[in-house]
């Protein structure tokens, strides 16, 4: 699946797309977490707000830029 296909699914088919990607790493900002995935191709960051019990959004992504706030908590291994 490309990101571009991605981009255009159904929040459910996101979600079992996202779930059934490698997950690498949480960070915590204000009163979300973020989670990254992988995906083959791409990465997506899953937004959660743990006091509202909810999924506010993926953002798929290809640009390392944005692994940045990842990076001590990758474990590489993972995807090799």
């Amino acid at each position: 699946m490309s990101i571009f296909e991605f981009i255009d699914l159904h929040l459910e088919v996101k979600a079992e797309a996202v779930f059934s990607g490698i997950f690498l790493a949480n960070r915590y900002e204000d009163d979300s977490i973020y989670q990254l995935y992988y995906l083959s191709k791409f990465f997506v960051e899953v937004e959660y707000i743990p006091k509202e019990n909810k999924v506010c959004g993926f953002h798929p992504f290809t640009s390392k830029v944005f692994l940045n706030a990842y990076v001590q908590d990758i474990n590489l291994y993972d995807l090799v």
